[in-house]
C-alpha cells in the first residue's frame, strides 16, 4: 500500500466517525425537538384547560340563573319564577309540561297565561314573579305528578341558556312547614281512597 492510499483509508475512515457522528447529533436534536414540541403542545393544552376553567368561574359567578319552584299556603301555592344570579336575565321562556293549572282551570293566573305565552324580556337578580294557584280536596294526583320544567334565557352578552330539570309539586309541599298538617293528610287518604277504588275495579 503507498503512502497515499493509507492518508486516502485514513480519511475515509474520519469520513465515516464524522458521518455515524452527524447522524447520532441529528437523531438527538430531532428527539429533543419532539420532546420540546410536546413540551410545547402541553403547556399550550394546560394554559388552554385553565383559561376555560377560569372562563367558567367568572362565567358561573356573574351568570343569572333561575328557578322555577312552589311556594305553598294552606289552600294555594304561588308558582315563583325567581332569579337568584348575579346578573339580569333575558328573554326568559318558561315550559312546564304537563299544563300546570289550579282546581278551577278557568281561573288560571293571568300573569302566569302571559309568562308561558310569551315569555318575560327582562328578570333583574333578586327579582322574583309570583303566580298564584289553589289547590285542595282533589288535588292529589296533580300534586304528585311530576312537571317537566325547561327555562331559556341569556346572561351576560346575552348568550343563550337552557335549563331542563323534573318539578315534583308533591315532594316540595311533603317537605314545606305545611308538610305535616292536614292537607297533606287529606292528599294522602284521597290517594288511598283511589288505590282501593282500583284496586275493586280490578284496575
Amino acid at each position: 500500500m503507498t503512502d497515499w492510499q493509507g492518508v486516502a483509508a485514513i480519511w475515509q475512515a474520519i469520513g465515516t466517525v464524522a458521518l455515524v457522528l452527524t447522524l447520532l447529533v441529528v437523531g438527538w436534536y430531532a428527539f429533543e425537538t419532539r420532546k420540546m414540541a410536546a413540551a410545547t403542545r402541553d403547556a399550550a393544552e394546560a394554559s388552554r384547560e385553565s383559561t376555560e376553567e377560569m372562563r367558567l368561574t367568572r362565567d358561573a359567578e356573574v351568570r343569572p340563573y333561575v328557578v322555577v319552584y312552589p311556594d305553598f299556603r294552606e289552600s294555594s301555592f304561588d308558582l315563583v319564577v325567581a332569579n337568584l344570579g348575579k346578573t339580569p336575565a333575558y328573554g326568559l321562556t318558561v315550559s312546564i309540561t304537563p299544563e300546570l293549572h289550579g282546581d278551577d282551570p278557568g281561573a288560571a293566573d293571568e300573569g302566569y297565561a302571559h309568562m308561558i305565552s310569551n315569555g318575560v324580556p327582562y328578570l333583574p337578580p333578586g327579582l322574583e314573579l309570583r303566580f298564584a294557584f289553589a289547590y285542595g280536596v282533589g288535588s292529589g294526583d296533580r300534586l304528585r305528578t311530576p312537571y317537566r320544567v325547561e327555562i331559556g334565557y341569556g346572561g351576560p352578552g346575552k348568550t343563550p341558556r337552557t335549563d331542563q330539570y323534573d318539578l315534583c309539586l308533591w315532594l316540595h309541599l311533603r317537605w314545606s312547614p305545611l308538610g305535616a298538617p292536614d292537607v297533606t293528610a287529606i292528599i294522602a287518604n284521597e290517594w288511598l281512597r283511589n288505590a282501593a277504588h282500583r284496586a275493586q275495579s280490578g284496575g
